[in-house]
Order: C-alpha cells, then sequence, then structure tokens
C-alpha cells in the first residue's frame, strides 16, 4: 500500500479521536472515539506496530462496554415550574452564564420579562431551564431554552414538552438569529414561519 495512504489513515483516524474529545454527548464521543480507534488499529497493524494495535483495540472494546452501558441506562427526568429568582434557580444560570449568552445573547435583558420558569431535573441534578413569558392562553414565547451541556442530547426537550402540555401550555413560540439554535428547533419539531418558530402542544397530551 502506498505511503500516502497509509499518512491517511492515520491523519484521519487520529481527527476522528480529536474530535470525539470535542464532544459533550457520552455517546457522541464514544462513537467516534471507538471509530478512531478502529481505524488507528487498522493502521498500526498495516505499519506493523503491532502494540499499537493492540492498545487501540483495547481502547475500542472500552468504548463499546461503556457504550452499550450508557445506551441501557434508563434516565429518568422530572420537571417542576420555578420562578427565575429561587436560589437554586439562580446558581443554575449563574454557573451557566457564559454558555447562555452564546445562543440567548438577550437573556440579559429578557430574563425580567419571564413569567413563566421550569426546571428540569434528572435526579436531583437541575438538566435544563425553560423561561418565557405568557402571551395568551396557554401560549408561551420561550426566551430561554437552555440545556447543560451533559444532556445535550435533546432529551431534556422530549421530557419537557408532554410535561408542559399536562401543565396547560398547548404552543410554544421562539425566535434566534443563531443557527445552531434554529437546527436544534427543527430537529425538536418546530415549524417556521416569516422567522419564528411554532411547535403545537396538544398531541403531547397523550403522551
Amino acid at each position: 500500500m502506498k505511503q500516502e495512504i497509509l499518512e491517511l489513515i492515520g491523519y484521519a483516524s487520529s481527527v476522528l479521536i480529536l474530535i470525539s474529545l470535542l464532544m459533550t454527548s457520552v455517546v457522541k464521543f464514544r462513537v467516534l472515539n471507538a471509530v478512531g480507534s478502529v481505524i488507528f488499529t487498522v493502521y498500526a497493524i498495516l505499519i506493523h506496530s503491532y502494540p499499537t494495535a493492540a492498545l487501540n483495540g483495547c481502547l475500542v472494546a472500552v468504548d463499546l462496554w461503556f457504550l452499550i452501558k450508557a445506551l441501557r441506562t434508563r434516565v429518568t427526568y422530572s420537571v417542576e415550574q420555578a420562578v427565575v429568582t429561587e436560589s437554586g434557580v439562580s446558581r443554575f444560570l449563574q454557573a451557566h452564564q457564559g454558555d447562555i449568552l452564546r445562543f440567548f445573547p438577550e437573556w440579559a435583558a429578557q430574563s425580567v420579562q419571564s413569567d413563566r420558569v421550569y426546571v428540569v431535573y434528572e435526579g436531583m441534578t437541575m438538566a435544563g431551564i425553560l423561561a418565557g413569558r405568557e402571551t395568551g392562553k396557554g401560549e408561551m414565547e420561550v426566551l430561554l431554552d437552555y440545556s447543560s451541556p451533559q444532556y445535550r442530547d435533546c432529551s431534556v426537550g422530549k421530557a419537557l414538552y408532554p410535561a408542559l402540555a399536562r401543565m396547560g401550555v398547548t404552543c410554544l413560540t421562539a425566535a434566534t438569529e443563531i443557527e445552531k439554535h434554529a437546527r436544534y428547533l427543527r430537529k425538536m419539531g418546530f415549524a417556521e414561519k416569516n422567522g419564528r418558530f411554532f411547535l403545537d402542544l396538544k398531541p403531547y397530551v397523550q403522551n
């Protein structure tokens, strides 16, 4: 095999492993790390570096073991209504302030407008928060929809929307100029019209 192709295989595996370290989702980290390690194992065998191949083969096994364990672990969420000024909510917002402002740059000014706040817990850990203002009977404009990095796999939203529907919220609206947030809204089922996003929660009542 040509030396250039071997080097490309080595570089590709290194890039995948590096990218995996940037993942906030444990599942994504394990998947990318395992794929990178598989490719690096092949590369090590091709260049006859068998100790390196053995090490990366073991890393693949470790990744797969933790991945299976993570997929079998059922995460249970609970949702509670709160207010922005509650001490626990304030500490959470302060701890993640920099990250929050990346996606919600107007939050510092809009926080005082929030008359509806819902907190999502995983056990005793605060996983995410939704804050906004009531714009009509059952309708809520979202001013903040934030999950801490380790819970950014859409599971918080999937737990939150049925809970909101049971609490009487029938429709969510949102506006954003942050493309990453817009992609998240589309992924969660929001419809887009004239630069705003809408999610009908009535179908979640049965969930």
